[in-house]
């Protein structure tokens, strides 16, 4: 299981596979990822980042707080790739060897 939160400041829940599908397909979260995109202040960008919802795809965490002691492993390893100038294509490139590479979801972040 992994968790999640509704904005930086929200408390931490469980996220099942319906509540990932309905935060990603949000249509608040588009529009809130639309205007970060089109934002050209990066210091904007990150303030606005914070009323995103956002996911722990590395634990679940006891009593709605995202504290390490009461972090409870998913088993997921997690790799955050920066500077990507077209993700989706190279997502093109890896997709056929997902299932040896035991990768489970791949995700592009509103940055």
């Amino acid at each position: 299981m992994i968790s999640y939160g509704q904005n930086i400041k929200s408390p931490i829940m469980p996220c099942d596979e319906a509540a990932f599908n309905r935060i990603v397909d949000s249509p608040e979260v588009e529009r809130l990822c639309s205007m970060i995109a089109a934002e050209p202040d990066h210091k904007r960008q990150a303030e606005m980042k914070r009323g995103l919802p956002f996911f722990c795809f590395h634990a679940s965490f006891r009593n709605g707080r995202r504290i390490a002691k009461d972090a409870i492993p998913s088993g997921f390893a997690m790799i955050d790739i920066d500077g990507i100038e077209n993700p989706r294509e190279v997502w093109e490139e890896i997709e056929p060897r997902k299932e040896e590479l035991e990768i489970v979801l791949a995700h592009v972040t509103p940055s």
